[in-house]
């Protein structure tokens, strides 16, 4: 089992809230880019990462600024 979700070469680490019954994903390689999102299941968890990281690469494209390029994780 893994406990990260990947989109586009960036990777978010996930975590459970047992009391909030929710999934988390922080987004872990991308400096200077803090985001988290969350879903109530695995599959809500995975389309809200994906779609955030879309959305961010798309809306900082469209305003002529610099996307932070995911930097690639040394293996555990």
């Amino acid at each position: 089992m893994t406990n990260t979700i990947s989109h586009r070469g960036y990777v978010g680490q996930v975590t459970i809230d047992v009391e909030d019954n929710c999934l988390y994903a922080q987004l872990i390689n991308a400096p200077k880019v803090h985001f988290t999102c969350e879903g109530q299941t695995v599959s809500e968890l995975v389309k809200s990462f994906s779609s955030w990281i879309d959305d961010y690469i798309a809306g900082f494209s469209e305003a002529g600024l610099d996307v932070v390029q995911p930097q690639v994780l040394a293996a555990a």
